[in-house]
C-alpha cells in the first residue's frame, strides 16, 4: 500500500475587492452590491465565509467568495467580515470592512403641505434637507402652467408682501451622488371669512346655521356658545363640523325658558384679521316666546315681624308681557292687595348655570297685624301663551335656636342655629353680661353661626343670649343661658408665693441672728455692771460705749400681760435656733472672742404680776418694769467647738398656709413674716396689750 504525504500549508493574502481607505466599501441605497473576498488557499483547502452581526450570510470552499445584496438604510456603516475556516487553528484568517451606503437626500419644506398666509404679509419658505454626502444641486421651482425656475440656490425662499397672484405650488429639489429628492408645498393667500347666522323653526325642532364666506373655503368651527342677555355663559353646544346646530329639547328647561338668549358661533380658515384671533364670531339672538315662568332665585319661604310691613318679592320672566295677575292668600283670592311691578335683571339657573336674565319683579306689600296674616301667598301670572304660579310661605322671624357655648379662661365660643335661608342678608348678635351686671355687651357675626367673645374675666359667671337682624327687622331674643369661664392658671403667681415664703424665712433667720448678737452684747455689759436686781433686760447698744441702764417706760406704754399667753406661739417661740455661721459683719473686737462659743437663744415668758401698779412718773426709776416677754440670751463657752448659732426651726406642718381651719398656724406664720430687721431696735420692751392682740414679735422704739 502506498501513501501520498503532503506538508500542510496555511492560507494567505486574504483581500476584499473594492475596499477603499480606512477599510470602507461603498454602495448605493437599494442598488445591487457585491462583496468579493479573495484568498490564496493553503493545504489542505479550507472554506471562506462572510459574517455580519455575528451571523454567517455566505459560506463556500472556494478561494473567491462573492456576497450579493441590496443595501438598505439599516446597512449604512455596518461591519462585514470575511474569514477562513479550517481544522487547523493556525490556518485561520479574517478581514473586516465597513459599508458606507450613499443615500439620496431627504427634503421637506413644511409638514403642512398647504400653507395659508394673509395677504400683504411676508412669506419665507425653508427647504430642509438631509444628505450623508455632498449635495450637487438645490433649486426652487414655481409649479404653474409653465414651470419657472426661481433665482437662487439658497435653502430659503423669501417673498415680500405676498398677494393672491403668488398663490400656487412651490417645489424644492436637492441632488447628490445617490439621486434627487424634492418636496412641494401649496401656498394659498387667505382672506378672513365673514360670519352670518340664520335661524330656522321647523316646528318639531329649531336649527341655527353658521355661514362663513372667505378664502379658502375650508373652515374650522368651534362649539356654539349660549349666553344670556347680559352675556353670562349658559352652556356650550357641540358643532357637527358644518356650522349647523339643532337645538335639543330638554324637559324642564326648554319648556320653561324656551332657550331664549344669544347663540354665538366661531369659524376660522386660519387667516388672522389685523392680528386678531383666527376665529371670527357671529351671533344670533333667539327671541323665544312662551308662557311666563318664575326664576329659580325666588325664595319660597320669607319672614316677617308682627306689627310691621313686609314686602314679598316675586321674580319672573314673561315674553310677551303679563296680561293678568291674581293673588291668593291662604287659599282665599284677594283683589285689594298692594303691589308694584319693575322690569329688572333677575337671577335664574339655566342648564345648571346661575346667570342674569332680563325679567321683572313684583313686590307685594303685606301688613302683618295678627298671626292670621302669616301663611301662604300665591301669585299667579297670565300671558297669551299660558300661566304660572309661585307660592311664598310667610313666617314669623324667630330667635336663633340651639344656643351652645364652650368656655375658656378669657373666651367664650358661642354656637347657634339660625332660621332657614330667608333670601336676605342676616346678621346675628350675641349679647353677654356678668351675672351681677345689668348692662349687656354684644358681638356680631354676619351670615355665620359662631361667635367668639374675647377679653372676659376668668372664673366668672356670664349670661348669654342671641338674636338676628335683616331687612325685615329684628328677631326676638333667645333664652338666656348661663356659663362660667375657666379658672386662669398662672405659674407666675405660684412662683411668687413660694418666693415670698422663702424670703420671709430668710428674713426671720437674719432677724433672730441679729437679735442674738444684740442680746449677747447686752448680757456682757450687764455682767460687767453686776446688776443687783438680777433681771436680764435688753440694752441699748447703739454706740457700744454707754453703760448698761434701764430705759424709762412711759405710763402710756405699760399694760399688764394677760395671764394666759397663746400656747402655740409660746411653743414656736421656744424652739431653738438652727445653727448658722456668724456673719462677717460683727464688730472687729468680737470675732476672736466668739470663735469658740455657741450662742443659744430662747424666748421666755413670765407670768405677769398680779399687782396693779398705779401710773407713775416716767422720771421715777422705781417704776421701771421689765417687759413680760423679752429675749433672754444665754452664752456658753466651748473652746473646742466652732462658733455657730442655732436658728429657730419652723414646723412646716403647723405653720402651713394651706390650712383653712387653723387660725393659730396663720398667726404664727404672720409672726415670722412680720419679724423684720427694721422692726428691731435697741429696746427689748414690748407693749403688753400688743402681745394679747396679735401674737407677733415686735420691738417698740
Amino acid at each position: 500500500m502506498y501513501f501520498n504525504l503532503e506538508m500542510t500549508k496555511a492560507p494567505r493574502n486574504l483581500t476584499i475587492k473594492n475596499e477603499g481607505s480606512n477599510n470602507i466599501v461603498y454602495g448605493y441605497l437599494n442598488k445591487p452590491l457585491s462583496l468579493t473576498c479573495n484568498v490564496i488557499e493553503g493545504i489542505p483547502k479550507g472554506k471562506l465565509v462572510w459574517i455580519t452581526n455575528n451571523e454567517t450570510v455566505k459560506e463556500a470552499a472556494v478561494s473567491s467568495l462573492v456576497f450579493y445584496f441590496l443595501p438598505t438604510q439599516k446597512d449604512h456603516l455596518k461591519l462585514f467580515t470575511c474569514a477562513t475556516r479550517s481544522n487547523y487553528p493556525g490556518h485561520i484568517l479574517q478581514h473586516t470592512v465597513r459599508l458606507f451606503v450613499y443615500m439620496p437626500p431627504n427634503v421637506s419644506i413644511s409638514s403642512n403641505k398647504t400653507i395659508g398666509i394673509p395677504e400683504s404679509e411676508d412669506l419665507t419658505l425653508y427647504c430642509n434637507y438631509s444628505s450623508n454626502h455632498v449635495v450637487n444641486e438645490l433649486k426652487w421651482e414655481k409649479m404653474f402652467a409653465q414651470k419657472s425656475q426661481l433665482v437662487g440656490r439658497s435653502m430659503y425662499l423669501n417673498i415680500k408682501s405676498i398677494n393672491r397672484h403668488n398663490a400656487g405650488k412651490y417645489k424644492c429639489t436637492v441632488t447628490n451622488m445617490a439621486g434627487t429628492a424634492s418636496d412641494i408645498v401649496t401656498i394659498e393667500v387667505y382672506y378672513s371669512p365673514t360670519i352670518h347666522v340664520t335661524f330656522e323653526d321647523h316646528g318639531s325642532y329649531k336649527q341655527l346655521n353658521c355661514l362663513a364666506h372667505g378664502v379658502p373655503n375650508l373652515y374650522i368651527y368651534k362649539q356654539w356658545e349660549h349666553k344670556s342677555e347680559y352675556s353670562d355663559l349658559i352652556r356650550y353646544l357641540p358643532s357637527n363640523g358644518s356650522g349647523k346646530l339643532i337645538l335639543p329639547n330638554i324637559p324642564g328647561e326648554t319648556d320653561r325658558h324656551h332657550d331664549r338668549g344669544f347663540y354665538i358661533c366661531q369659524a376660522s380658515n386660519k387667516v388672522s384679521l389685523n392680528g386678531s384671533s383666527y376665529f371670527i364670531p357671529g351671533e344670533f339672538f333667539l327671541k323665544a316666546q312662551g308662557k311666563p315662568y318664575f326664576v329659580t332665585s325666588n325664595n319660597n319661604t320669607q319672614y316677617g315681624i308682627k306689627g310691621q310691613q313686609v314686602y314679598l318679592a316675586y321674580d319672573f320672566v314673561s315674553f310677551p308681557e303679563i296680561e293678568n295677575i291674581s293673588i291668593i292668600v291662604n287659599e282665599m283670592k284677594r283683589s285689594n292687595e298692594n303691589y308694584f311691578l319693575k322690569i329688572m335683571k333677575v337671577i335664574d339657573r339655566v342648564y345648571h348655570k346661575t346667570v342674569s336674565v332680563n325679567g321683572s319683579r313684583l313686590m307685594l306689600t303685606v301688613s302683618v297685624k295678627a298671626e292670621r296674616d302669616f301663611g301662604l301667598y300665591k301669585l299667579k301670572l297670565y300671558n297669551q301663551f299660558g300661566s304660572a304660579d309661585f307660592t311664598i310661605d310667610l313666617r314669623p322671624l324667630r330667635a336663633p335656636q340651639d344656643i351652645k357655648a364652650v368656655t375658656l379662661d378669657t373666651q367664650i365660643i358661642v354656637k347657634w342655629t339660625g332660621n332657614h335661608y330667608i333670601g336676605l342678608q342676616e346678621t346675628f348678635f350675641v349679647e353677654y353680661r356678668k351675672h351681677f351686671e345689668s348692662h349687656w355687651s354684644r358681638v356680631s357675626a354676619e351670615e355665620k353661626s359662631t361667635a367668639i367673645i374675647d377679653g372676659l374675666q376668668p372664673c366668672a359667671v356670664y349670661f348669654l343670649r342671641v338674636y338676628s337682624k335683616n331687612a325685615a327687622g329684628e328677631s326676638s331674643k333667645s333664652d338666656v343661658i348661663i356659663v362660667k369661664t375657666e379658672k386662669h392658671h398662672s405659674k407666675v403667681t405660684v412662683f411668687t408665693l413660694e418666693l415670698a415664703m422663702i424670703l420671709g424665712v430668710m428674713i426671720l433667720m437674719m432677724v433672730i441672728y441679729w437679735c442674738g448678737i444684740k442680746a449677747w452684747k447686752n448680757k456682757q455689759r450687764s455682767s460687767r455692771n453686776q446688776d443687783s436686781r438680777g433681771t436680764l433686760a435688753c440694752r441699748n447698744d447703739e454706740s457700744g460705749s454707754r453703760p448698761a441702764h434701764y430705759d424709762e417706760i412711759d405710763s402710756v406704754y405699760y399694760n399688764p400681760i394677760n395671764n394666759t399667753v397663746y400656747h402655740q406661739a409660746t411653743r414656736n417661740n421656744a424652739q431653738n435656733c438652727s445653727r448658722q455661721p456668724l456673719n462677717d459683719h460683727l464688730e472687729d473686737s468680737e470675732p476672736n472672742n466668739m470663735s469658740s462659743r455657741n450662742v443659744h437663744c430662747a424666748i421666755h415668758q413670765f407670768k405677769h404680776s398680779q399687782e396693779n401698779n398705779a401710773l407713775r412718773s416716767s422720771s421715777d426709776e422705781s417704776y421701771l418694769v421689765p417687759c413680760r416677754n423679752y429675749i433672754d440670751v444665754r452664752i456658753t463657752e466651748n473652746e473646742q467647738q466652732d462658733t455657730s448659732i442655732e436658728e429657730t426651726e419652723i414646723n412646716v406642718e403647723e405653720s402651713s398656709i394651706s390650712s383653712n381651719n387653723s387660725e393659730t398656724n396663720i398667726k404664727i406664720i404672720r409672726r415670722y413674716e412680720t419679724l423684720n430687721v427694721s422692726d428691731m431696735n435697741d429696746h427689748c420692751y414690748k407693749k403688753c396689750n400688743e402681745i394679747d392682740a396679735s401674737p407677733m414679735l415686735k420691738m417698740d422704739p
